[in-house]
């Protein structure tokens, strides 16, 4: 989907990938019919409304993130945390670990703290094993351990022998220290904090900040952003390479439009005269960028010589895609939603008449699922299969039980086109009438333990599958590579009388088998690329995965009509 480059777009203005209505199939026959689409929409609007408001809320919680040591200290110094250093231990930080490198900002806080305004160098020249203590003459003292080449721990505490009063009189000057210790950007956090909204997703500093003067304090601020740069590298270096960064950017001339997938709102902006009007820099929440604005764009130079403001811009429709982290940098991807299986399989819902439940729209959606155990396919098959393991298990989870005819309106799912939807649809109606008489396919034994099925079901177990070893047995199974005991299906079979198409993951229990989830090998590569996403995409990447079409020539998806 393309949009023009610097708008932002409501989330209901969100332009689509998939146009429905779409052709249903009607049994076997030739028979069609179009699918209605009010549920879909239903679905993209929430996905888009929740992604936007949590990536309104990602970027104030990266412009309020202030440094570890700084909370560590207002904690400290708090009411709750000052009885506890005048009762107990009197330690206010303990092993905080600092790289001179990347916490300048931080060392230099310690010593203000302590009355040391060269604690920068002389951590600087400390050697493995090498200690250095410092007495604040209030009552607190400060000691650092260099443990490793540029890296040390620290350890606040109050002084020893003190007593009851001693100690209160050297927490109420390290709690007056603190006071005088501003973050240099509290006031711009403040303000950007404060403006920032679902109704003001772009939000920029008053005050303007020159590189020459205020490098260090930029690139603090930025720490979250994806930029390339070595923390061990001497501050001197690690500017030039935060520039040279910069410059390697592409650049965007008015007019411009973006690709959502691409991350081409990254990037250096002109403006009609050739001057820089701003720079945006990706952080990991998608759809939200750091923003360098020029304050003043009747000026012409180089990024280090015109005033900058700091700001936060967020996208709704960027948000609405996701952002993923693959081969080093950051992916917008496609969600489950914008294809043609979720697509296809909303339609022939709302043609049942069946109305999802909110766990339902947060599967489908991919708001409310943990990505480590999988995607939007992924996590819905893994739902069924809970079913599919416990048929004293009902539906009431997954669809809306107002007029209680879930069972009436499953049977009456229209078939689809969609290979991946259809698996699905033919899941429902086999919990919901479960067979007799398989049909003279395999009969898998089922285990009769409670286990959680996600472990051992995560988003790259087709990567241990790959790297698994057949077993001839009725049905043929491979066995995954995986700790825990895992097999997939290499032909259709039965479980708890629901028929599970060849490539249905199983957990190999002592009694038996459990279905965890239907995997991509259940389909042809296209099928699999679109409807498993990222997470197909990210396993890719590794080598043993190339396996992936032995394994499926090992099974028959004559089934599948793509």
């Amino acid at each position: 989907m393309s949009v023009p480059l610097n708008e932002t777009l409501a989330p209901k203005d969100i332009p689509r990938n998939i146009q429905l209505p779409v052709a249903a199939l009607i049994g076997s026959g030739a028979e069609t019919m179009q699918l209605p689409e009010r549920l879909y929409g239903e679905v993209r609007q929430y996905r888009s409304q929740v992604t936007y408001e949590g990536a309104v809320r990602g970027a104030q919680d990266v412009i309020g993130d202030e440094s570890h040591t700084m909370r560590i200290m207002k904690n400290a110094v708090s009411p709750h945390g000052e009885r506890g250093l005048i009762t107990g231990d009197g330690v206010l930080i303990g092993d905080l670990v600092t790289r001179i490198a990347s916490d300048r900002v931080d060392i230099a806080m310690l010593g203000r703290m302590i009355g040391v305004g060269d604690l920068l160098q002389k951590t600087r020249t400390l050697k493995r094993g090498e200690a250095l203590h410092l007495e604040s003459g209030k009552g607190y003292t400060l000691t650092a351990d260099a443990y490793q080449d540029g890296r040390s721990s620290w350890r606040l505490q109050l002084a020893e022998g003190l007593d009851q009063a001693g100690r209160e009189s050297a927490v109420d000057a390290l709690s007056d220290t603190m006071k005088t210790l501003a973050d240099p950007m509290a006031t711009t956090r403040a303000e950007l904090s404060a403006g920032l909204s679902t109704d003001r997703p772009i939000v920029y500093s008053s005050e303007s900040f020159h590189w020459a003067q205020d490098a260090d304090t930029i690139m603090n601020f930025l720490d979250r952003a994806a930029i390339p740069v070595n923390w061990d590298d001497s501050p001197a270096m690690q500017r030039a390479k935060f520039i040279e960064y910069l410059y390697s950017l592409p650049a965007h001339y008015p007019g411009d439009e973006v690709t959502i997938g691409k991350l081409q709102r990254t990037g250096i902006y002109f403006d009609e005269r050739g001057k820089i009007q701003k720079v945006l820099i990706p952080v990991a929440n998608a759809g939200v960028y750091f923003g360098l604005q020029s304050a003043d764009t009747t000026l012409a130079g180089d990024l280090t010589d015109i005033p900058l403001k700091i700001g936060m811009e967020v996208y709704a429709d960027e948000a609405y895609a996701g952002r993923n982290f693959i081969d080093r940098h950051y992916e917008v991807s496609n969600p489950f939603v914008e294809t043609e299986t979720a697509s296809q399989l909303l339609g022939s819902f709302e043609a049942a008449g069946l109305e999802i439940s909110a766990q339902l729209m947060g599967i489908i959606s991919e708001t409310d699922i943990d990505k480590l155990f999988g995607h939007g396919y992924a996590a819905l098959t893994r739902e069924i299969a809970k079913i599919v393991n416990d048929p004293e298990r009902g539906l009431d989870h997954l669809f809306d039980t107002t007029d209680g005819a879930i069972s009436e309106k499953i049977r009456s799912l229209v078939d689809v086109q969609d290979p991946a939807a259809q698996v699905v649809i033919e899941l429902l109606k086999g919990v919901v009438d479960r067979a007799i008489d398989p049909k003279g396919l395999p009969v898998l034994k089922p285990s009769q333990r409670r286990v959680k099925i996600r472990d051992g079901s995560c988003k790259d177990i087709e990567i241990y599958l790959a790297d698994g070893k057949m077993v001839e047995s009725v049905p043929r199974l491979l066995h995954s590579s995986y700790e825990r005991p895992t097999t997939m299906t290499l032909e259709p079979s039965y479980l708890n009388g629901v028929r599970l198409p060849a490539g249905t993951l199983l957990a190999k229990e002592e009694d038996g088998y459990l279905m965890m989830r239907v995997t991509s090998y259940a389909f042809k590569e296209e099928v699999a690329t679109q409807t498993f996403g990222i997470q197909e995409a990210k396993n890719k990447k590794h080598a043993v995965y190339a396996k992936r079409q032995v394994i499926r020539s090992l099974m028959n998806l004559d089934h599948v009509s793509n």
